[in-house]
C-alpha cells in the first residue's frame, strides 16, 4: 500500500501496517522462504522520500522484524541506497535490494548513479551485518552507457561485495529470458543467482538449476493484480510446484 505521502495514498499509518502484516502471514504460512518490505505503491518513484514516509517505512520494518519467521528484505525506490542501508542496520533486516549498484541507469524516476562505492562504505561505517542484493540490467530503467556489457557488470558487481545478483526481463511482471539468466549464472560463480520479476508456477522450472532464488510479485497477488493484496493460495501453488520437482 501506498506510504502517507504518496500520490496514491488512501489509508493511514495503521491501516498500512496492518496489510502489510497480512501479507507476511499469507508468505509465511503457504512456504515462502524470505519476504521484501518495498514501497511499491508509491509511484511516480523518485529518488528522494519524504521523511514521512521514511519513518513510517522505518516503523512498519521494526515491527515486522519483531513477528517474522522468516528473513526480511528491505527495498525503498528508486535506488534509495543510504537510507536502505541505514533502516535495514537499524531495524536487523536481513538483506536490501539495490537497483543501481555498479551501473548508471536512467527512467522516468530520473537518473540514479552507481552506488556501489557509497554503499559498501556505509556498509562498513555502521558495521552492518546486512546483505546487498544487487540488481544488474534493472526493469524500468535504460543504462547511461550502453556499451557496457551485461557479463562486465555482473563480474563488477561481484568485485564491489555485491552478496547475490538478481536478474530481470524489462518491467514489472515480465520475466528474464533463460540466455540472460544463464548468462549471469555463469559470470556469478558461487555469488546466489536471483530471478526478480515475472516468475509464477507455470515458468519456474525452466530456470531450474540455473537460479538460487526468485523474487515472486504480481503472480502472489489476488487475482494477478499487482496492487492487490497476498492471496495465501497462490503462494502455496507456486511453493508446491517447486516441492514436487525437487
Amino acid at each position: 500500500m501506498a506510504l502517507p505521502m504518496a500520490p496514491k495514498n488512501r489509508f493511514d499509518i495503521d491501516t498500512i501496517y496492518d496489510k502489510a502484516l497480512q501479507d507476511l502471514l499469507a508468505l509465511e504460512q503457504n512456504g515462502a522462504s524470505a519476504a521484501i518490505i518495498e514501497n511499491f505503491n508509491d509511484i511516480p518513484y523518485g529518488m528522494e522520500n519524504d521523511k514521512l514516509d521514511l519513518y513510517t517505512l522505518c516503523a512498519i520494518t521494526a515491527k515486522l522484524k519483531t513477528i517474522a519467521r522468516i528473513p526480511l528484505g528491505l527495498n525503498i525506490q528508486f535506488n534509495c541506497y543510504d537510507d536502505e542501508i541505514a533502516m535495514a542496520t537499524a531495524c536487523g533486516v536481513d538483506f536490501i535490494r539495490v537497483e543501481a549498484y555498479v551501473e548508471n541507469r536512467v527512467g522516468s524516476f530520473g537518473v540514479a548513479e552507481a552506488c556501489a562505492a557509497k554503499i559498501e562504505r556505509l556498509r562498513k561505517k555502521y558495521d552492518s551485518k546486512v546483505k546487498i542484493y544487487a540488481d544488474v540490467n534493472v526493469k524500468h530503467s535504460h543504462p547511461l552507457i550502453p556499451s557496457i556489457s551485461f557479463e562486465e557488470s555482473v563480474v563488477e558487481a561481484i568485485e564491489a561485495g555485491a552478496d547475490a545478483i538478481i536478474v530481470t526481463g524489462l518491467k514489472t511482471g515480465e520475466n528474464p529470458s533463460l540466455e540472460d539468466v544463464t548468462r549471469v549464472k555463469q559470470y556469478a560463480g558461487n555469488i546466489p543467482v536471483i530471478l526478480g520479476s515475472g516468475i509464477n508456477k507455470d515458468n519456474i522450472l525452466n530456470y531450474y538449476g540455473y537460479i538460487d532464488g526468485a523474487i515472486v510479485g504480481t503472480s502472489f497477488k489476488k487475482n494477478h493484480d499487482v496492487y492487490s493484496e497476498i492471496d495465501g493460495n497462490l503462494v502455496k501453488e507456486f511453493i508446491d510446484t517447486i516441492i514436487r520437482n525437487e
